[in-house]
C-alpha cells in the first residue's frame, strides 16, 4: 500500500512536470526512437509516452521521442541489437531475453526468488546491487535508464495444472531464453519458443498447449479466448528494464544526459504504480472472462525449486558466485 502510494505521488509530480514546461517549439536534434513489444494500452506504453513528454518538454523541443508500441519495430531481440546499432535509441526488454546479451543480467532469471512487486522494486531499483546491474550495461553497449516492471510471469493452458506433474509433456510457448527453457524442461513440460506476435495464432491452432506472462498480457492479448486456466507458478519475476543506445547517449550534451536519465527514473516509477494497481484489475478482469485461476502451493514451489537447482548452477557458473549471493543477500534484506 505504502510503495503504490509513493507511486502515485511521484506519478502526479511526473503529470505537473510535464505541464509546467509548456509547449515546445522548433525542429528537434535530437530524436530518440523508443520501442516495446507491448500495446499501447499496457503501463510500460503508457510510462514510455510519460517519459517522452517529460523529454520533449524539458528540452524544449530539442529531443522529440517517438514511441513505437505493439513490437511495430520488431521483437525484443532485434530491439536490443538495434539499440546497441543506435537504430533505435531506447527499448524495454524482457529482462530474460536482454539476459541473453549479458553474463550479469543472468542473475535475475534465478527461479523462485523474487515473488512480491515490493521486494522486487526495493531490490531492482532502490538497491546499490541494483544500480550496479544497470551500471554493467555499458559493456555491452547499453545504458540501463531504469529496471521497469512487468509482474510475475503466470502459466495460462488449455487443461487444468495444478502441480508439478501436470506439467509433464505440456508443450509451452516461452521466449527464446536458454534459462526459460531449462527452467520448463526440468519441470518436466515440454518449452517451446515461438516469436510473440505469432503466439495467439499457435495457441488457438494447438501449435503449444500454453504459454507464460503476466495477467496484463494475458487480459490484453486476449489469450482468454483460447485459453482456460491460470497457473501462478511463482517461477519468474519479470522486469522490462528501460535501456537506451550507448552511442546516442554520449551524443548528448550532459544536460540533456541528465534530463534523459531523469526522465527515465519518473517513467519507471509511474510504471511500477501503475503495473501493481493494474494488474489485480487484469487478474479480475481474465477471471470475468471465464479464466479460472490455481496456485501452486509452497510445498509444489519447493518442489519446483529443488528440480532446478542444476540450473541455479548454471546462472552461478556464468554470472558468477560473488554477484548471486549479493543478488539473494539484496533480497533476503528487503525482505525485511
Amino acid at each position: 500500500m505504502k510503495l503504490r502510494l509513493k507511486m502515485l505521488l511521484i506519478a502526479l509530480v511526473a503529470v505537473c512536470l510535464v505541464f509546467a514546461f509548456g509547449a515546445t517549439a522548433g525542429a528537434a536534434k535530437y530524436v530518440i526512437r523508443a520501442a516495446t513489444v507491448l500495446v499501447d494500452e499496457s503501463p510500460i506504453a503508457q510510462s514510455l509516452y510519460l517519459f517522452a513528454k517529460i523529454v520533449e518538454s524539458q528540452t524544449n523541443g530539442d529531443i522529440e521521442v517517438q514511441v513505437f508500441s505493439g513490437g511495430k519495430l520488431g521483437d525484443e531481440r532485434p530491439n536490443i541489437e538495434a539499440a546497441q546499432l543506435n537504430n533505435i535509441q531506447v527499448a524495454t526488454p524482457s529482462g530474460g531475453v536482454l539476459a541473453n546479451f549479458s553474463k550479469k543480467i543472468r542473475v535475475i532469471n534465478l527461479p523462485f526468488l523474487l515473488t512480491d512487486q515490493k521486494v522486487a522494486y526495493k531490490v531492482l531499483n532502490e538497491s546499490d546491487f541494483g544500480q550496479k546491474l544497470l551500471d554493467s550495461l555499458s559493456e555491452i553497449g547499453l545504458i540501463g535508464l531504469a529496471f521497469g516492471d512487468y509482474g510475475m510471469r503466470n502459466l495460462t493452458s488449455k487443461k487444468e495444472i495444478k502441480n508439478m506433474a501436470d506439467l509433464k509433456g505440456l508443450k509451452i510457448r516461452t521466449m527464446k531464453v536458454p534459462d526459460h527453457l531449462a527452467l520448463w524442461k526440468n519441470m518436466g513440460a515440454n518449452p517451446t519458443p515461438i516469436a510473440f506476435s505469432e503466439l495467439y495464432t499457435a495457441l488457438q491452432q494447438g501449435v503449444v498447449d500454453g504459454q507464460e506472462n503476466p495477467y496484463e498480457t494475458i487480459f490484453l492479448s486476449k489469450f482468454y479466448e483460447v485459453q482456460k486456466y491460470i497457473t501462478v507458478v511463482g517461477h519468474i519475476y519479470d522486469l522490462q528494464p528501460i535501456i537506451m543506445s550507448k552511442k546516442f547517449y554520449d551524443s548528448l550534451p550532459p544536460n540533456y544526459q541528465q534530463i534523459v536519465r531523469n526522465a527515465g527514473q519518473i517513467a519507471n516509477k509511474y510504471l511500477w504504480y501503475i503495473t501493481g494497481k493494474q494488474n489485480d484489475t487484469f487478474k479480475q478482469q481474465c477471471e470475468k472472462a471465464g479464466m479460472t485461476i490455481n496456485y501452486f502451493s509452497k510445498e509444489e514451489m519447493a518442489k519446483s525449486l529443488e528440480v532446478n537447482k542444476p540450473l541455479v548452477d548454471q546462472i552461478r557458473k556464468v554470472a558468477g558466485d560473488k554477484l548471486v549471493d549479493e543478488y539473494i543477500a539484496a533480497v533476503e534484506e528487503a525482505k525485511q
